[in-house]
């Protein structure tokens, strides 16, 4: 062929180019990495721990998470907007609906099931002795990283990131176990675990279901919101019955979980709300698309 005939030769039409396809981030294998990253900026950043001095105890730990888990979620979004060429976060919650049995359901599963599986793992009298200090650590600046940065931020990386990205390589089920399993490793102790693994995977099938992240942070300020509550109550002196492992208690918060799951498990039947990957969409047929809009539904004004 002569070089004017390679000159004179008409390029591609743009629907006959097929674009290579992207792998999904992460794998497996890549969310054990994200999970080294979040403990990895931890123990970097606990140096600020020591600013205590000049900003007191509770400065010095919003200081220290915003820079360590700030730091973290740089990272990890970062990667994933240079492997996808993409990064955004859906924080619309969709409909009114969702918000109370997400709520509802978290403080029930706190005080209903995890409290009481806690209750199980002896604890050191250090450690102990470290739990009864947080209790007076009740200002502003304990609000804020607490309730506010710490939903914000851990979502993000475990279901903005992680459980995405496996939900469009895996099973749901393995997609949302790995992401919470994780979830639970890096807060580096066995009650904090406890907590981490059970809502994660409470906060993963919902973000299964409505591709939010609004609502898991939701959830997630939900939790916290609750145990800095709890905090002003023991510092009072009152509020010790929802953790004193009477039985009472612990049943009557694991009904209110139970018939939040329900109304939950209905309003998703109802199918208000997109999920993350179709609903018939399964591993073996490859990876999942790339981009499903996870905006809610419009209610039907009839329903």
């Amino acid at each position: 062929m002569s070089i004017d005939a390679v000159d004179s030769e008409q390029p591609l039409p743009p629907e006959a180019i097929v674009p290579t396809p992207v792998k999904p981030y992460p794998s497996i294998a890549q969310s054990w990495a994200i999970a080294g990253i979040v403990v990895l900026t931890t123990l970097v950043c606990s140096p600020l721990v020591l600013s205590a001095q000049l900003l007191g105890p509770e400065g010095a730990m919003l200081a220290y998470y915003a820079v360590a888990f700030g730091l973290a979620t740089y990272i990890v979004d970062g990667i994933r907007r240079r492997k996808l060429g993409r990064s955004g976060y859906n924080f619309a919650i969709g409909s009114w609906r969702l918000g109370p049995p997400i709520v509802v359901g978290t403080v029930g599963l706190l005080f209903g099931v995890i409290t009481p599986l806690q209750s199980l793992i002896p604890m050191p009298d250090a450690i102990g002795q470290g739990v009864k200090d947080l209790v007076g650590q009740t200002s502003a600046a304990t609000f804020l990283y607490f309730v506010i940065l710490a939903p914000i931020f851990e979502e993000m990386i475990f279901r903005g990131v992680m459980l995405d990205g496996l939900l469009r390589r895996y099973r749901p089920s393995t997609a949302i176990l790995t992401s919470s399993l994780l979830f639970g490793i890096v807060h580096l102790n066995p009650w904090q675990f406890v907590t981490a693994f059970v809502l994660g995977c409470f906060f993963g099938w919902i973000y299964y279901r409505t591709g939010s992240l609004g609502c898991c942070v939701l959830g997630h300020m939900a939790a916290n919101g609750s145990g800095y509550i709890l905090r002003i109550l023991l510092a009072q002196g009152v509020g010790g019955g929802l953790g004193d492992g009477n039985p009472l208690v612990h049943v009557g918060f694991t009904a209110l979980a139970a018939v939040s799951i329900e109304l939950l498990r209905r309003e998703f039947r109802a199918d208000r709300h997109r999920r993350v990957v179709p609903e018939d969409w399964t591993p073996d047929q490859g990876a999942a698309p790339a981009e499903i809009d996870p905006t809610p539904i419009p209610e039907d004004p009839a329903a």
